[in-house]
């Protein structure tokens, strides 16, 4: 399953829409709660990439993986109550997964750097510093998984 597609035309719509481009990149910025323009577009995002799944899972697929970090038990409710609305009957599982393991996330950092198209066109070091801040800015705003009934 790829959503590609839709994040690019959320992305467009970005361009278009009077939100400042840097906002609108892959940047730390882009991951900050307190810029609103980017928190609309994450969630618009996100709305699309859990309708394009649901396209997909009830029409052709029998397993999906909605790969986003969705760090709030608000967004997390959302997504429940999403595919409750629409297709009851499907199966939903959080994972969550926390590693404190320095070496990993380090290991982990250089492969995100050196393999993702977001951050392309930086040096590393800006690149590394970004990835910090941008996991800076999701651990600002993480929520644990508390809820055991949002998994089956």
């Amino acid at each position: 399953y790829c959503l590609g597609g839709r994040l690019g035309a959320v992305s467009n719509k970005a361009a278009t829409s009077g939100v400042d481009p840097a906002a609108a990149s892959n940047r730390a910025n882009f991951f900050d709660s307190s810029n609103e323009a980017t928190v609309k577009l994450r969630e618009e995002a996100a709305a699309l990439a859990l309708e394009d799944l649901l396209d997909w899972l009830t029409t052709e697929g029998q397993i999906a993986v909605l790969d986003a970090t969705n760090s709030r038990e608000k967004r997390r409710e959302l997504i429940w109550q999403t595919i409750q609305n629409r297709s009851p009957d499907i199966n939903i599982l959080f994972i969550e997964s926390v590693c404190d393991d320095q070496f990993m996330l380090e290991e982990n950092f250089r492969s995100k750097i050196k393999n993702s198209p977001d951050f392309e066109g930086m040096g590393a070091e800006e690149a590394y510093r970004d990835l910090v801040q941008r996991i800076r800015n999701y651990e600002a705003q993480y929520q644990t998984i508390t809820d055991d009934t949002l998994s089956y």
